[in-house]
């Protein structure tokens, strides 16, 4: 009887423990993430709940820190195309490589809904037009601003947020599909 009592405890124990390890990982989500997700525009479909990798994306060899300088150009119908930003003003040479190791190292993953604060931005139906994105990353710049960066498959667009005042703002763009 002693030795089931024993059991009982050990297993009551085992499994408080790992409850409260779950819950300790759940409270370790970076909500910054889940925001810039809600960011990009779905209004012409619904969003892929399973984010792609870098093996899935078209283009991979445009997507490294020297990309981001060399396609991040605004149009002007009277004059050539000029720099939107200049990336090297804000980066330094160690993010500058921090942000290419995490384009190589962009995974999928599921988006979960209850992160998410407009979870019917999520596609339900498999018939629906879905919009395919990578799970964001964020780099910190020299001045300690965040930047956040999310790829979207269906618009061959790379958004770049930045975190002001707490929100993640339109910073640049960049559209990958058409660079050359």
């Amino acid at each position: 009887m002693e030795m089931n009592v024993n059991k009982i405890i050990f297993i009551s124990m085992s499994l408080m423990i790992l409850g409260c390890k779950s819950q300790i990982f759940e409270n370790n989500v970076n909500y910054d993430h889940y925001r810039i997700i809600e960011k990009v525009d779905y209004s012409d479909n619904s969003l892929n709940p399973k984010t792609i990798s870098y093996e899935d994306l078209n283009f991979k060899g445009l997507f490294n820190y020297s990309s981001l300088n060399k396609y991040n150009v605004k149009y002007n119908s009277i004059v050539e195309k000029e720099r939107y930003v200049n990336f090297d003003t804000i980066f330094s040479v160690e993010k500058r490589n921090e942000i290419n190791k995490q384009f190589n190292s962009l995974n999928s993953r599921e988006i979960k809904p209850k992160h998410l604060e407009n979870s019917n931005i999520l596609s339900n139906n498999k018939n629906n037009t879905i919009a395919a994105i990578t799970f964001p990353f964020i780099v910190e710049s020299s001045n300690k601003i965040k930047y956040g960066f999310i790829y979207r498959n269906t618009k061959g667009l790379l958004y770049i947020y930045r975190k002001i005042n707490g929100s993640w703002d339109d910073f640049a763009r960049l559209e990958i599909h058409t660079a050359n």
